[in-house]
C-alpha cells in the first residue's frame, strides 16, 4: 500500500506507513482530512532575504549617485558657469550676464536689468570668475565681489553668483508725506527715516503725495539700491506770514481753512512754482476782522495783511513810521527813484516831489537830514493818516554858507492792501 503522506510502499494490508507512521486507513467518505499545510518559516526567511536584498541596492545606488552629485555636479555646474562668463567677458552682453544670476522667476526683469545695463559687464565677468575660482580653489562658501552687490556662493554643491540685497529707506522735509511702491504705502514725516523695503540690485519706480497746505502735489519717482534711498522731499518756498503780533490769527488758503501745523514760526511752506491767495482773521472786542486777500507766489518772501475797518494805533504808528524814514533818506540822498517806493504813484505828490527833488540836484544843492520827530498820527478816515513831522535839514548851496532849515511837515498816508504810502503834504 501506498503512503498518502510520504509515498513509501507498504505492504499489504499495514495499518500504518513503515516510514513516516502515518495511517494508512481509508477515510469514511462523509469525513474531511485536510492536507498538511507546508511549513511557514522558510517562506517567510526568503521573504526578509529578498527585503534586506532590495534595501541593500538602494543604498549601493544611492551611495552612487551622491558621490556624483557631490563630486561630479559641482564640477560641472562650476565649468559652465566659467565658459558663459568667458562669453559674456567677450560680448559684454549685461542680458546673458543677468540670465546666469540667482534669482527668483518671479522677478521683474526690468526692474533689475535697468541697473546691470549701467554696469562694465566685461569687468564684472572678470571678477565673478575670479571669485568662482576662489570658492572652486579654496573651498570657500562664498566670495564677495569688489565694490559691486553681487557675491558667489556654493549652496548645496551648486556654484552660483547671487545679488545682493539692500535695505532702503525714505526721509522727507515736509509733512505728511505719502510713499507708495508696489502694493505698500508707507507715511514719511521730518527728522524720521522709514524703512521700504529690502531689494536686490535695480532701479525701482514709486510714487509720493505730499498734502500741502496749497493742496495734494503728486510726484512719480525712480530710486536706486546704489543710492540706498528714496527721497520723500520736495522742493518749496517759505512765506512769512506777518501782523500777527500776538493775536489768535487764522488763515484760508484758496478760500480754504489752513491748519495751523502748516505754520511754523510764522512761516508757510508752499510748493516751488505754485501760488496760492491767503486771507486772514481775528476776533478782537466781540468783533471778527477778516484781512483783504494776499496773493503769495515764489519770490514775495513775507506778506502783510490789511483788516479793513479795524484800527490799531500801535499798528498804524509802526507803519508809517517806516515809510516817513524811507521818504526822509531819499530825499536826504537825493534818490528821485527811491521816493517813487513810498509816494503813492497815483497821486499830484508823486509827480511834483520827483520834480523837485530832480531840481535840487541840478542846481548842486546838497541837503542833510539832522534829524526828525513824528509828533503825532491822526486817523483820518477809511485807512487814511495824518501824520504830523518835525524835520530838520542842514542845507548848502552852491557859493553860499550852509545853514539850518526847521520845518513842520504833515504827510497824508493810505494804506493800500496792507502797503502804505504817501498820497499828500502840507508844509507848515
Amino acid at each position: 500500500m501506498r503512503c498518502g503522506n510520504c509515498g513509501h510502499n507498504n505492504e499489504s494490508g499495514s495499518k500504518f506507513c513503515e516510514k513516516c507512521g502515518q495511517s494508512l486507513a481509508k477515510p469514511k467518505k462523509e469525513e474531511f482530512i485536510p492536507l498538511p499545510l507546508p511549513p511557514k518559516s522558510p517562506a517567510k526567511n526568503k521573504s526578509l532575504r529578498y527585503v534586506l536584498l532590495a534595501l541593500l541596492v538602494l543604498a549601493l545606488a544611492g551611495g552612487a549617485g551622491f558621490w556624483y552629485y557631490n563630486e561630479r555636479a559641482p564640477k560641472d555646474n562650476y565649468e559652465a558657469l566659467i565658459e558663459q562668463l568667458e562669453a559674456i567677458k567677450q560680448s559684454a552682453d549685461a542680458n546673458a550676464f543677468y540670465d546666469l544670476l540667482a534669482i527668483d522667476d518671479r522677478t521683474d526683469k526690468t526692474e533689475h536689468l535697468a541697473f546691470w545695463t549701467k554696469q562694465d559687464i566685461a569687468s564684472l565677468a572678470t571678477q565673478s570668475q575670479a571669485a568662482l575660482d576662489t570658492l572652486y580653489n579654496e573651498g570657500v562658501a562664498q566670495k564677495a565681489l569688489a565694490n559691486t552687490p553681487l557675491e558667489a556662493k556654493v549652496v548645496d554643491g551648486v556654484y552660483m553668483l547671487v545679488p545682493i540685497a539692500t535695505e532702503i529707506t525714505a526721509t522727507t522735509n515736509v509733512s505728511p508725506v505719502t510713499l507708495v511702491q508696489k502694493d505698500q504705502t508707507i507715511t514719511v514725516t521730518p527728522n524720521a527715516a522709514a524703512v521700504v523695503g529690502t531689494y536686490l540690485p535695480g532701479e525701482y519706480s514709486y510714487s509720493v503725495t505730499w498734502d500741502a497746505p496749497s493742496g495734494k502735489v503728486e510726484e512719480a519717482r525712480t530710486f536706486t539700491t546704489a543710492d540706498g534711498m528714496a527721497s520723500a522731499s520736495f522742493l518749496y518756498y517759505p512765506t512769512t506770514l506777518g501782523g500777527a503780533d500776538g493775536r489768535a490769527v487764522t488763515y484760508k488758503i484758496n478760500e480754504q481753512p489752513l491748519a495751523a501745523e502748516a505754520i511754523r514760526n510764522n512761516e508757510l511752506w508752499l510748493p516751488k512754482q505754485q501760488t496760492a491767495t491767503i486771507q486772514a482773521s481775528f476776533t478782537e472786542g466781540g468783533k471778527t476782522y477778516t484781512s483783504s486777500p494776499v496773493k503769495v507766489e515764489e519770490g514775495v518772501g513775507y506778506v502783510e495783511f490789511n483788516y479793513p475797518g479795524y484800527y490799531n494805533a500801535a499798528d498804524v504808528e509802526r507803519e508809517v513810521g517806516y515809510v516817513v524814514d524811507a521818504y526822509l533818506r531819499a530825499y536826504e540822498a537825493g534818490d528821485v527813484n527811491g521816493i517813487g517806493a513810498v509816494i503813492s504813484s497815483s497821486s499830484a505828490f508823486y509827480t511834483s516831489q520827483r520834480n523837485y527833488l530832480a531840481n535840487l540836484n541840478r542846481q548842486g544843492i546838497d541837503v542833510s537830514l539832522l534829524y526828525y520827530d513824528i509828533q503825532s498820527v491822526q486817523h483820518v478816515q477809511g485807512e487814511t493818516y495824518n501824520v504830523r513831522v518835525g524835520e530838520s535839514f542842514s542845507v548848502k548851496e552852491p557859493n553860499k554858507a550852509r545853514k539850518t532849515v526847521n520845518q513842520t511837515v504833515t504827510y497824508a498816508i493810505t494804506n493800500y492792501s496792507g502797503s502804505y504810502y504817501i498820497t499828500g503834504y502840507t508844509l507848515h
